[in-house]
């Protein structure tokens, strides 16, 4: 029974306090506030996605330019130029060590 008296003293104390007064059309000016900000977060989001999504590609766009198939070809290219200048009497890489090793 102690249980029951407390729930009913604590329904009665809710009866006895006083109604709130609100200003007229609040509700109507409160949805419209939640509307507004809500779109603009939706733009802002649009926004946020429209960038990421353009740093992506100008990553994307990087990336393989700088890490193309010719690199290989390149560096090949650049090794035998070099041979070429500095040891134009030899044959090959291998021809390079063995005269390396030999003297």
């Amino acid at each position: 029974m102690n249980r029951n008296e407390e729930i009913e003293k604590t329904l009665s104390s809710l009866d006895e306090m006083d109604t709130i007064n609100v200003k007229p059309f609040f509700y109507t000016r409160l949805a419209a506030r939640m509307e507004r900000n809500v779109s603009l977060s939706f733009k802002q989001k649009g926004i946020s996605w429209a960038m990421l999504t353009a740093l992506l590609i100008i990553n994307i766009g990087v990336y393989l330019s700088f890490s193309g198939e010719n690199s290989t070809a390149d560096e090949t290219q650049q090794l035998t130029e070099l041979k070429e200048q500095y040891y134009p009497e030899s044959e090959s890489y291998y021809a390079l060590i063995e005269e390396y090793e030999t003297e």
